[in-house]
């Protein structure tokens, strides 16, 4: 009995050293778990990481879902949008001038654990990849066996492969790189990220998205990031004319505009995916009155706030205008316009003296009490003999 007991008592000793192993991983610090936005350059609009990009690709590649979305109404909508076709017209370019196809199974076949992309201009997709994955895998892929194809140089002492590419009929000259640096293989559209992304990946400096990224991240209270997370440069979408134009709810300066950046971390489980996002605020406008909220009046608001509620917004406001006009817009949404009136139907029935046939033939097209009185009209019902005259009505009577 008293050896079961200590055996017993070892199991527990061993999961609670597993549950606080478990626990000091969840709080390892944000720099290490977003360490590959070390590497890339600074000036992004956003950037996306994936914990393991290799085992997505491979559940999204055999998931039937993938088949639905490209069968979908919305994804044919989008397919007919100017910036998609604008996207596949530069895609077909650097296909070109590279040689290697660039589609979803490309990117499975490049795809290792940890991978991160950057974003830093949409019209001329400039952007950086980068994924954690060994040399002997990298030099086996499809783009390595394209490198006699490349011109090869050199920055930091580590050398890349670059290729030149005429985008956007000819009027636009980029180049696609890539290079395995470190572990980790880089991808870039111009050659001055590949050598901004080499040079951090050696030591990050000053240059380093890292700075802006995990910043944002340190001041979420136990942030930790999951299968996906994102970071987003707000205020720098706000001015992009693509982001404007596409983003499907229309709302950027409304509900945009005073955001400077957000943090958007994704969690898949098998009973769901649960998405969890904050933002930066900016200063709030002088003008409209509101400022910042104190922290026990919010709180005071979210009790009002279903347990399950997806997003809660609480704005201050002052003045009973931009209140009343709040409420409005939850309660009735967007309403139609006063000045709105029905289309007027044009009156075929009078005549403007200028009439032909034709437009004698319409007058009547519409029928209306106008033709019965109109008895001087041709097209009329012509009326018997003394029909409507009393006095030989009252003739034929006394006959």
């Amino acid at each position: 009995m008293r050896r079961m007991k200590k055996v017993m008592l070892l199991l527990a000793v061993a999961m609670l050293a597993l549950a606080h192993r478990s626990d000091g991983q969840q709080a390892r610090p944000v720099a290490e778990q977003l360490k590959l936005a070390a590497m890339m350059p600074r000036g992004a609009m956003v950037y996306v990481q994936a914990s393991d990009l290799s085992g997505l690709m491979k559940t999204w590649l055999a998931s039937p879902v993938r088949t639905k979305f490209y069968d979908s109404g919305s994804f044919a909508a989008f397919q007919k949008s100017h910036v998609y076709l604008k996207i596949q017209d530069r895609k077909k370019d650097f296909e070109t001038a590279i040689g290697v196809g660039l589609d979803e199974k490309r990117l499975a076949e490049l795809a290792g654990r940890a991978s991160a992309i950057s974003v830093y201009d949409i019209g001329k997709l400039e952007m950086v990849f980068v994924t954690e994955i060994p040399r002997a895998r990298a030099v086996a892929t499809a783009l390595f066996k394209q490198s006699s194809q490349f011109q090869e140089r050199s920055a930091e002492g580590t050398s890349y492969y670059v290729r030149d590419v005429a985008t956007d009929g000819g009027r636009l000259n980029q180049q696609f790189c890539f290079a395995h640096v470190e572990g980790k293989l880089i991808v870039t559209t111009t050659e001055g990220l590949m050598i901004r992304t080499v040079a951090n990946a050696k030591a990050a400096g000053a240059d380093s998205l890292s700075s802006d990224v995990v910043a944002l991240a340190e001041q979420v209270p136990g942030f930790s990031a999951h299968d996906i997370t994102m970071w987003l440069d707000q205020s720098r979408l706000n001015r992009n004319r693509y982001f404007e134009n596409y983003w499907i709810h229309h709302n950027a300066e409304d509900a945009l505009a005073n955001i400077e950046s957000g943090l958007i971390d994704l969690r898949m489980t098998r009973e769901g995916m649960n998405e969890q996002r904050w933002f930066k605020m900016g200063s709030a406008d002088p003008a409209s009155g509101a400022g910042a909220m104190p922290g026990e009046q919010v709180a005071a608001f979210m009790k009002f706030a279903p347990d399950n509620a997806q997003l809660v917004q609480v704005k201050a406001a002052t003045g009973t205008d931009h209140l009343s006009s709040a409420i409005e817009s939850s309660l009735f949404g967007k309403l139609p316009a006063e000045s709105w009136s029905p289309v007027e139907i044009p009156d075929r029935t009078r005549s403007d003296g200028n009439e032909n046939e034709h437009t004698r033939a319409e007058r009547y097209s519409r029928l209306d009490a106008r033709f019965d009185i109109d008895v001087d009209d041709q097209q009329a019902p012509r009326r018997k003999p003394g029909a409507g005259d009393p006095e030989l009505e009252k003739k034929e009577t006394t006959e």
